[in-house]
């Protein structure tokens, strides 16, 4: 939640950066099958380049049930943020193909509902690449599709990082619209 309160201070501090050159983008990307709150982008492209960097920033949780009872035995909130930097192949036009990296840091709390549960936390950093299709609609709003992979990236929750058993590779879709500055 702390990190959500310092995005308005980093739009205004990258205000009057975007405002004299180059373009600021706010925007969020929501994948309701898999996630229940939108996530956060802020992006800024210097004017006449064909790099963006950005920022991103998303969490959800997942309930486990007791399948007998169907009452929630384990909640598990996952976050994932970092950096992103993409390179665009066509600066002058509407929309632009893209390429791009993110380094993610994820972290996930797993927390027992019933009485005397135990809480456990795991985090991890991991390097995705992938691409999309970004673009203005108008002049006051943009969109971007992008999907990212990371073949390295451990999918786990903080119980199987403490038992050692984990899966490999992760994914990262981009489905935005913002407004942009």
């Amino acid at each position: 939640m702390q990190k959500l309160k310092a995005l308005p201070a980093c739009l205004l501090l990258l205000f009057p950066i975007a405002a004299e050159a180059g373009e600021l983008q706010a925007g969020l990307s929501w994948v309701p099958l898999l996630m229940s709150t939108p996530a956060l982008h802020v992006n800024y492209r210097p004017s006449q380049s064909h790099f963006q960097i950005g920022y991103k920033y998303e969490q959800w949780t997942v309930n486990l049930m007791n399948n007998a009872t169907h009452v929630k035995t384990t909640e598990i909130t996952h976050s994932r943020q970092g950096p992103v930097l993409i390179y665009l192949s066509d600066i002058g036009a509407d929309s632009s193909l893209y390429f791009g990296v993110e380094l993610l840091q994820w972290k996930g709390q797993e927390r027992a509902l019933a009485p005397g549960g135990t809480s456990e936390i795991a985090s991890a950093r991991d390097i995705y690449f992938g691409g999309g299709m970004t673009g203005h609609v108008g002049e006051a709003a943009y969109y971007n599709f992008g999907f990212f992979l990371s073949p390295t990236a451990e999918n786990l929750t903080p119980a199987m990082k403490s038992t050692g058993s984990s899966s490999s590779g992760s994914f990262d879709l981009h489905l935005q619209i913002g407004m942009r500055f």
